[in-house]
């Protein structure tokens, strides 16, 4: 289990539903790991969908597979299972997230 690290910010998230529809939503991160991320959306998305996540500001964009989404308040939250490596820079706390092919 990798250690989770709050990262508040927009993410935008966009994947192919049904029929080849795309759909894409802003939402916003809540925290990340080395190989996750949880996000909340408008939106809800199926588990084993295929996503692609970019995190505004931070010029990472990263594709990801639904490993589980639930409804809070208003919104779904969709934790997602990386295909690549996220690291969070801890010394530069206002680069946010970097990201490093697995």
């Amino acid at each position: 289990m990798y250690e989770r690290r709050k990262l508040r910010g927009p993410v935008q998230v966009s994947w192919v539903g049904k029929g080849e529809k795309q759909f894409q939503v802003t939402g916003s991160c809540v925290d990340v790991s080395v190989r996750g991320l949880l996000a909340e959306i408008p939106s809800e998305v199926p588990v084993g969908t295929k996503v692609q996540v970019w995190i505004k500001g931070q010029s990472v964009v990263a594709e990801g597979v639904v490993r589980h989404c639930r409804v809070v308040a208003s919104w779904y939250r969709v934790g997602l299972k990386m295909n690549d490596v996220l690291l969070v820079k801890e010394n530069y706390p206002d680069l946010g997230a970097s990201l490093v092919k697995a």
